[in-house]
């Protein structure tokens, strides 16, 4: 513990009781000498600390002579906080169908700071394996529920935690031991894995935690639409994936669905577009449109008649090839093979995604293949962001250092709902 002292003390002091109740929620009671050792405070000063928490209340004698445990005036406190997690009481049934459903058991967790915190769990098959019980935590990049939290938290929090782990944060020994190599997690990996949560709506965990066992988890929303918890479910590997895995990401997202249902979120429908014009800038001139096709090669083929003798220009977009890649605002590396048509005035692209997150996969998921964006040649792409950005028109996707000779950086902005397609912009 050794609690740095402030001015006043009262700050050293509040660590040192937060420490003490920390203790005896982990070992149920305690002697005061092994308080004061696990501490690492002189057992006189741990006397005098025991002996003002038990007079407050907040401390009682333990199961033997000599020993203490947290007291009752701690257990009202937290029912007192526990209302605040109400969502508990909608999530119990939902959790126990849940359970029923899959046989393994189930979860529910909400962010506490950097980590996921259980606030409820219906016990199901192979339990004794789960080291998440209710009111323990866990780092946000280990195991289903705690990524799909951190999948949905933000850039700004995304930031934070990396630093955080990075700076040895989030890495208690019980799982340390477990999963040493993981602790310090690959950030472009994991930023990967991320943007697949946000996309599939379903996270995986696999031996994250702890050997052998597997879980899956889904995004629970409020009425406002942020992501507030994740429901999971949890236990062998061979009864939560394999054969199981199909089944069971469906009772899980049915699970996280109705939870959202019972907290008031409504899911939006697509509205018609407006029927007046969308008020976009011009970027520049409009030099090609893009088709999103599944095999490249199949795609040339049926295409061939675009350009005739002329051919296509074969074009790989990759970390290998392209210095800077993001996807949704955060640094996303992935793979992208494209067919040039080089014939003049009718130049049209064949766009195929390979792997890691992008909106080529997006779209090829939602919608399939076809058209896919327009593309036009700009001065400078920051400039293209500053001005499709006072339209309110958002980057979400971008490449800059492109060695393919094609141009130098590039921009995709999200005019879906006013266009029907990606607009890209390129800079020459």
């Amino acid at each position: 513990m050794n609690a740095e002292k402030h001015e006043g003390g009262s700050p050293g002091m509040i660590a040192k009781i937060a420490v003490v109740i920390d203790l005896l929620t982990i070992h149920d009671d305690l002697s005061i000498a092994g308080l004061a050792d696990l501490a690492g405070e002189p057992r006189s000063s741990m006397y005098r600390l025991v002996n003002g928490l038990t007079a407050a209340g907040f401390v009682e004698p333990g199961s033997r002579k000599g020993r203490v445990r947290l007291g009752a005036k701690l257990f009202k406190i937290g029912a007192a906080a526990g209302r605040r997690y109400d969502i508990r009481r909608l999530a119990l049934p939902i959790l126990t169908d849940l359970r029923e459903q899959t046989e393994v058991t189930a979860h529910l967790c909400v962010r506490e700071d950097f980590s996921a915190l259980c606030v409820e769990r219906v016990e199901g098959k192979g339990s004794h394996l789960l080291s998440l019980r209710t009111g323990t935590s866990i780092p946000l990049h280990l195991g289903a529920a705690a990524k799909v939290l951190l999948a949905h938290a933000g850039p700004a929090l995304w930031d934070a935690y990396i630093q955080y782990v990075s700076e040895g944060g989030g890495t208690p020994d019980i799982i340390r031991n477990v999963v040493e190599d993981q602790m310090s997690p690959r950030v472009a990996e994991l930023n990967e894995e991320m943007a697949e949560i946000r996309r599939s709506g379903v996270s995986v965990s696999n031996s994250d935690v702890v050997l052998g066992v597997a879980a899956l988890g889904a995004p629970v929303r409020d009425r406002d639409g942020n992501v507030c918890a994740a429901i999971s479910i949890g236990g062998e590997a061979r009864h939560v994936l394999g054969d199981a895995a199909e089944r069971n990401e469906r009772h899980v997202r049915s699970a996280a669905r109705q939870l959202s249902a019972a907290l008031g979120f409504v899911p939006q429908v697509a509205l018609p577009s407006p029927a007046e014009p969308p008020s976009l800038p011009i970027l520049g001139p409009l030099t090609h449109v893009g088709l999103v096709v599944r095999d490249l090669e199949s795609a040339v083929a049926k295409h061939s008649f675009i350009t005739g003798d002329d051919g296509w220009r074969n074009v790989e977009y990759s970390p290998a090839t392209v210095h800077e890649m993001t996807y949704m605002g955060m640094p996303a590396p992935h793979v992208v093979r494209a067919a040039f048509s080089d014939g003049p005035g009718r130049r049209i692209d064949l766009v195929s995604p390979q792997s890691g997150p992008s909106i080529h996969r997006d779209w090829l998921d939602e919608r399939g293949e076809g058209l896919h964006y327009a593309n036009f040649n700009v001065p400078s792409l920051a400039d293209a962001v500053a001005t499709m950005a006072a339209h309110s028109v958002s980057l979400a996707q971008s490449g800059t250092g492109v060695t393919t000779g094609v141009e130098v950086a590039y921009g995709y902005f999200d005019t879906v709902k006013e266009l029907g397609y990606w607009t890209r912009a390129s800079e020459r």
